[in-house]
């Protein structure tokens, strides 16, 4: 399975690899420029290559070694990028995406690229980019449904969250709610503990994180119109919602607010939206995964072939609304995903609205942020899917530890 590695275990930048690219150093100076440029246009950019030798162009790398064949020089080139990416940012910011056995992973260069390059290897820069949000699942905040709350967390979090904002994520709302009709779940008195423990850690302008179209146009993975004001408004709403109820019947209850310009509206029942929601996410989820395990079922290539397959199939299918940039974003979804087909083609069997809640949460990552969970089914997909993003979806214990020190979980 391809995924990225850092430079510092790639090793590109040796002495043995800069010897070999060394009569391209004239070029060097250039390249740099390009870089900058590059990054400071679009920072998340995994194209760089394309971008820098599409501007030094194909007489431009001709006119450097005219002696040797065009196909080795374009490869120097490739590498000579990456040496220039490892000197400008370190080689514990640059990352490269390689196979499963080590070898470079490479991707065709898009259709408005230099027409003489055909592939490409990716690679990214980590550069000093804030997590803004850590957002909460269900059984992080609940955590009811089989013991109890931990209040302590909440204190903790609200202690060392610094700057970083704190939202439950928009899934994880319908299940809190789940929880509080389901007759085992969540008691009223546990769920006002909760809520109050809450109030000085959520964030007051988005109490709950937005999700599908709205979640894609704020972390900037598509263009779409957001009146952010009633966004807010709305996620306020819901939360002001869900915190008041203290017994049953307020499940039952409308909730009306206002919105920026002045309009009422009103926010349906929980009880009924809830059941709504999901019934509609449990059959959307099961008619995907038959789709799915169906497309699937009887190719006859090894899993981890026809995983790296499907991943890089959704990616071309997303190409039309989003950039490579924005894809590598969600790599951590696509991953996900990929192996929820090849589990379909077998006995997999969605039961009811938890794995496509689970799967939503992972589209938070973008805006950006990490995940707090306690699902150990959510956490062992996300392990098994071997993606640059996956220390993003971290326990409890692990958010507070990185919280402090800044250090990724090492598992």
């Amino acid at each position: 399975m391809a995924h990225w590695k850092l430079q510092e275990e790639v090793g590109s930048g040796s002495p043995r690899a800069r010897a070999r690219t060394a009569y391209l150093d004239v070029l060097v100076p250039r390249m740099k420029g390009s870089v900058q440029n590059a990054l400071a246009e679009s920072p998340d950019r995994t194209d760089i290559t394309v971008v820098v030798l599409g501007e030094i162009g194909e007489d431009g790398l001709r006119a450097v070694a005219p002696g040797k064949k065009f196909g080795q020089v374009k490869q120097d080139a490739g590498l000579k990028v990456v040496q220039v990416l490892v000197d400008l940012y370190g080689d514990r910011a640059v990352w490269t995406y390689r196979g499963s056995k080590g070898k470079v992973s490479t991707r065709p260069v898009p259709v408005n690229g230099p027409q003489w390059l055909a592939r490409y290897t990716p690679h990214k820069v980590e550069q000093a980019a804030v997590i803004d949000r850590v957002l909460l699942d269900a059984c992080a905040v609940g955590h009811a449904i089989g013991g109890g709350p931990d209040l302590d967390f909440f204190r903790d979090l609200r202690d060392w969250r610094g700057d970083h904002l704190v939202s439950i994520a928009d899934g994880a709302y319908a299940e809190l709610v789940q929880g509080l009709l389901d007759p085992k779940g969540i008691e009223s008195g546990l769920w006002i503990a909760i809520v109050q423990a809450l109030k000085d850690v959520l964030d007051p302008e988005m109490p709950i994180a937005p999700g599908g179209l709205e979640l894609a146009a704020l972390a900037g993975l598509v263009e779409a119109p957001l009146d952010l004001g009633q966004m807010r408004a709305y996620y306020k709403a819901l939360w002001s919602q869900v915190a008041a109820v203290q017994a049953s019947g307020d499940l039952d209850r409308e909730y009306e607010y206002t919105e920026p310009g002045g309009r009422r509206k009103l926010l349906p029942a929980l009880r009924q939206a809830n059941v709504q929601v999901f019934k509609d996410e449990a059959d959307r989820w099961g008619a995907s995964m038959d789709a799915l395990g169906a497309a699937v079922k009887g190719i006859n290539l090894p899993n981890d072939v026809l995983r790296e397959r499907l991943v890089e199939y959704n990616r071309r299918n997303l190409t039309a609304t989003m950039g490579i940039a924005q894809l590598d974003k969600i790599d951590l979804a696509l991953r996900v995903l990929a192996n929820r087909a090849l589990q379909a083609a077998g006995d997999y069997q969605p039961e009811g609205a938890n794995d496509p809640f689970d799967f939503a949460l992972l589209f938070g990552i973008p805006l950006p942020a990490v995940i707090c969970t306690r699902d150990g089914g959510l956490l062992a997909r996300v392990a098994e899917a071997q993606s640059h993003d996956g220390w993003k979806v971290m326990t409890p214990v692990e958010v507070l530890a990185w919280l402090r020190t800044g250090q990724r979980p090492v598992r």
